[in-house]
C-alpha cells in the first residue's frame, strides 16, 4: 500500500469518525431537550371548546361552549378520509408518524430560503400539533412534534388516528371536527358529503379565514379544484369523477347561511382570520368586543318601513371600532356608487391642490375620449362649485375632478385605506363607483372615518382584546395611517355637511346636531341595486345599506336619498347626543372672503376688497398653502367706465352708465373753480344731466368721481375727466369748434 493510499485512509476514517461524532451529539441533544415530552392520551379525544364573547364594559353578550361532536372513522366514507389524506398527507399509510422523505425535503428548501416556510408535517404530527404544542416554530417544538407522533403511531392504529383528526381539526368559523363542519357548510353529515364537498372542507382548513366559500369563493374553488387534482393523482378518484367535480360549482347550504346576521355574527367573521392561527391555543376562549346594547338596540329598531329587500346597518365610533352592526344577509362586496366620490374623487382632488371647495367648475355634459357620463335626469347646472357638485352628486363634475388629478394618484391614497382596486380599475368611471370589486359596507363607513379623524386611517374593528385559556393574547389595536391631511379632512367634512344642509343628505339636517354624509345610488332604468347613506359626526360614523344579495332589481324610489337616509335619521335619533363633539379648524387652513362679483360673473377666485360690504362676500375654507392669489380693490377703488359729453342747442348733456354697486358726482370747472353740480344718489343706472346755466365765453371742464358708501364710510374713486366746452352762442357751430 503506497503512502497516498494510506493518507486518503486515514482522512476518510476521521471524517466518518468526526461525522459519527457530531450526529451522536445531535441525536444525544434531541433526546434531551424532548426528554420530558410526553403523550397526553386525555388531549386527542373529547375536547371541550367554548368561546364566550363580552361586550365593552366587560358583560357577557353570549355563551358558546360545549364538546366537539365527534363522527366515528367507520361512518366517514372513504372519499372524505381520502380527500384529505391526498393534500395533508399522501403517505399516511406507509409512514411511522414521521414522513422523513417529506422532511429532508421541506429542510432543503428551509435551507435554502432561511427560512421555516415548509413543515412537512404528517397528519399525525399535525394531530400532536393541534392538541398538545403550540404554533412557535422551533427546532424543540418540532423534534416534540415527531416524538410525540412516533409515539402516537405506537399506540393508535392508523384508522384510530384519521378518526382523531377529522374530529379535532378546524374548519373556521368556530367549527371544529369534520361533523360541525359538514353541519355549517353544507347542512349535511359526513357520511352525506360528496366527493366534490369532501375536497372543499380539506381546501378550508389550510387557512379557513382565506379558503372558506362564504369568504372567498373565488380563492375556495380553485383550492378545492387543487385538492380533486391531488385525489386524482394519487388513484382516489377516476377521470371522470375529476372532470366532473372540477366542473361543477359547489353549493353550499350552511344552516346559517340566510338567518339575520347580527353583531355575534359579524364578530364571528372578524374572528375567522385570527382563529387560524389561534384555533388550538387552548380550550376556553374570551372574546371581549366594543359592542354597544343602547347602540345596538337603536340600529335594529331603525329598520321600520315595509321595504322588501336587503338591509344592512353598522355603527362605529373614534377610530373605527364597531359597536352595532345589523343585516338581514351578512356583509358582501357591492359596488358603491357615489358614495365612492368623496373618496376617490374630491379627498384627493383638494389634497393635492387641484382644486378648493369652491372652484368653479363648469357642469355640462362632456366627452373624456369616447366616455360621456350623464348627470341624473341628464339634467346640467352650468357652473358650479366644487362643494355643490359632490352635494348633487354631478356625475359630469365628479369625473372631471378625477380627471384633472389623475386615477393612480386618487387610488394611491385610498388604497391606504382597506378599499382596494384591481388592474381594471383605470378608466374615468371610477369616479362614479364603478369598480370590479366594490366594497364590503364595512370598508365603506371606515374609508369615511379619515374625515372625522382628521386624515387618518384606523381599520375597523369589533374585537377589542382576547383571552384563551384566562391568558390575553392580544391587545387592542390603534395602528393608524396618514391618509390625507388634516386641512384636507376638515375641508371634506365642511363639504359633507354641505350635502346634508343642501344636498341629497337633507332629511338628516332635521336632527339637533351637525351631521357629515353622502348618499349613493347604484341602478338602471328598470331598478335599482344598491343604496347608500353613509354619515358621521366626530363621535360616530353609520352606513346604511340597502339592496339584495342576489342582485335583484329594488324599485327606483329606493335611492340612497330616501330609504338609508330616513334610516340613517332614526339611528341618529335614537342615539344619546347631547353634547356632539365639533370639528375645530387646524392651523393650516383659512377662511377666507371671495369677491363675489368674480365668482359669480367670471367664475373667478379673488379675495374680497377690504371694504366690501358683506351682502358681495362669499366665504369660503381654504389650505393656507392653496389660497387664492389676487385680490380685489373693486371697493376700494371705486370706477365709472361709461361716460359720454355732448352739446345740444344751448345745453351740455353728460350721461354716466352706473354700476349698481357705486354712485357718482358730477363737478363743473370754472376757471380753476370746482363746483358739485349733480349727485347720482337714488338715481338709475343710467344717468343724462343737463347743464343750461352756461355763459358766454366761458370755458367749462367736467369730471366725474365715483363713489361708494358703505354704512357711514364712503370711499371715492379715481376723479376722471369728461371734457372741456368753450361757450359761444353766436357761433352756430360753436359746440363742433370749441369742443375738444
Amino acid at each position: 500500500m503506497n503512502g497516498k493510499l494510506k493518507t486518503f485512509l486515514k482522512i476518510t476514517f476521521f471524517v466518518l469518525l468526526a461525522l459519527i461524532v457530531i450526529v451522536s451529539a445531535i441525536v444525544i441533544y434531541c433526546s434531551i431537550i424532548v426528554a420530558d415530552v410526553k403523550l397526553d392520551e386525555s388531549k386527542l379525544v373529547n375536547l371541550e371548546r367554548g368561546i364566550n364573547f363580552y361586550d365593552n364594559e366587560g358583560n357577557m353578550i353570549e355563551e358558546q361552549s360545549g364538546g366537539v361532536p365527534v363522527t366515528d372513522i367507520k361512518d366517514i366514507p372513504e372519499h372524505v378520509k381520502n380527500a384529505f389524506i391526498a393534500v395533508e398527507d399522501k403517505r399516511f399509510y406507509s409512514h411511522k408518524g414521521v414522513d422523513y422523505k417529506g422532511f429532508l425535503r421541506a429542510m432543503l428548501n428551509n435551507i435554502k430560503s432561511f427560512s421555516f416556510k415548509e413543515g412537512a408535517s404528517t397528519i399525525s404530527q399535525q394531530l400532536i400539533k393541534n392538541t398538545h404544542l403550540s404554533n412557535e416554530k422551533t427546532i424543540k417544538r418540532k423534534l416534540s412534534e415527531m416524538k410525540l407522533a412516533r409515539l402516537l403511531e405506537k399506540k393508535y392504529s392508523k384508522e384510530e388516528i384519521l378518526e382523531k383528526y377529522l374530529n379535532t381539526i378546524y374548519f373556521g368559523e368556530g367549527c371544529y371536527g369534520i361533523t360541525a363542519a359538514s353541519r355549517y357548510y353544507f347542512n349535511k353529515t359526513p357520511q352525506e358529503l360528496s366527493i366534490n364537498e369532501s375536497a372543499m372542507l380539506a381546501a378550508v382548513i389550510k387557512a379557513p379565514s382565506v379558503y372558506s366559500p362564504y369568504k372567498n369563493e373565488e380563492k375556495s374553488n380553485d383550492r378545492k379544484k387543487f385538492v380533486l387534482n391531488k385525489m386524482y393523482e394519487q388513484n382516489f378518484i377516476t377521470e371522470n369523477q375529476y372532470s366532473t367535480c372540477t366542473a361543477e360549482k359547489i353549493k353550499t347550504e350552511s344552516e346559517h347561511g340566510d338567518t339575520p346576521f347580527d353583531y355575534i355574527g359579524y364578530v364571528k367573521k372578524e374572528l375567522g382570520g385570527i382563529m387560524d392561527s389561534l384555533a388550538y391555543s387552548g380550550k376556553k376562549f374570551n372574546v371581549y368586543t366594543y359592542y354597544d346594547e343602547s347602540v345596538q338596540n337603536a340600529v335594529s329598531s331603525s329598520f321600520a318601513d315595509n321595504i322588501s329587500c336587503d338591509k344592512t346597518a353598522i355603527v362605529m365610533n373614534d377610530k373605527n371600532k364597531v359597536i352595532a352592526f345589523s343585516s338581514t344577509s351578512g356583509e358582501f362586496y357591492r359596488q358603491t356608487g357615489s358614495t365612492l366620490k368623496p373618496l376617490i374623487v374630491y379627498a384627493p382632488a383638494i389634497e393635492y391642490n387641484v382644486v378648493s371647495s369652491l372652484t368653479p367648475v363648469l357642469d355640462e355634459k362632456t366627452d373624456f375620449g369616447g366616455y360621456s357620463p350623464s348627470n341624473y335626469n341628464d339634467v346640467y347646472y352650468g357652473y358650479v362649485s366644487v362643494k355643490e357638485s359632490l352635494a348633487k352628486s354631478l356625475n359630469s363634475c365628479a369625473v372631471k375632478l378625477l380627471n384633472y388629478t389623475g386615477i393612480e394618484r386618487a387610488k394611491s391614497l385610498m388604497e391606504k385605506t382597506e378599499i382596494s382596486f384591481t388592474e381594471k380599475d383605470n378608466s374615468l368611471c371610477v369616479a362614479l363607483g364603478c369598480t370590479e370589486k366594490g366594497a364590503t359596507l364595512t370598508e365603506l363607513t371606515a374609508a369615511y372615518g379619515i374625515f372625522s379623524d382628521g386624515g387618518y386611517y384606523y381599520a375597523p374593528t369589533a374585537i377589542k382584546y382576547i383571552t384563551v385559556d384566562g391568558r390575553k393574547i392580544t391587545d387592542e389595536n390603534n395602528d393608524k395611517k396618514r391618509v390625507i391631511g388634516e386641512d384636507t379632512a376638515y375641508i371634506m367634512d365642511d363639504m359633507l355637511r354641505y350635502t346634508v344642509t343642501d344636498g341629497t343628505s337633507k332629511k338628516l339636517s332635521f336632527l339637533d346636531f351637525p351631521v357629515y354624509a353622502k348618499t349613493g345610488t347604484v341602478g338602471i332604468s328598470g331598478g335599482n341595486t344598491d343604496a347608500y347613506n353613509i354619515s358621521f359626526n366626530k363621535d360616530y360614523s353609520i352606513g346604511v345599506w340597502y339592496g339584495n344579495k342576489d342582485n335583484s332589481l329594488m324599485p327606483n324610489n329606493i335611492t340612497g336619498g330616501t330609504y338609508p337616509t330616513a334610516t340613517s335619521y332614526r339611528i341618529w335619533e335614537k342615539l344619546d347626543i347631547k353634547n356632539p363633539t365639533l370639528f375645530s379648524a387646524p392651523e393650516s387652513v383659512s377662511e377666507v372672503p371671495l369677491d363675489k362679483i368674480s365668482y359669480d360673473n367670471d367664475h373667478l377666485l379673488i379675495t374680497a376688497d377690504d371694504n366690501s360690504p358683506q351682502r358681495f362676500i362669499l366665504k369660503g375654507i381654504f389650505k393656507k398653502n392653496n389660497l387664492p392669489e389676487k385680490k380685489s380693490t373693486r371697493f376700494s377703488n371705486p370706477i365709472v367706465d361709461n361716460y359720454e359729453l355732448s352739446v345740444n342747442n344751448s345745453e351740455i348733456i353728460i350721461r354716466l352708465c352706473l354700476t349698481e354697486l357705486f354712485e357718482a358726482k358730477i363737478y363743473r370747472y370754472e376757471n380753476n373753480v370746482r363746483t358739485m353740480i349733480f349727485d347720482t344718489a337714488g338715481c338709475d343706472n343710467n344717468v343724462i344731466y343737463k347743464d343750461d346755466k352756461l355763459k358766454e365765453g366761458a370755458v367749462y371742464n367736467y369730471t366725474v368721481i365715483p363713489y361708494f358708501k358703505n354704512g357711514d364710510k364712503v370711499i371715492e374713486g379715481e376723479e376722471k375727466n369728461i371734457g372741456t366746452v368753450k361757450i359761444s352762442f353766436n357761433d352756430s357751430d360753436w359746440w363742433d369748434d370749441d369742443f375738444f
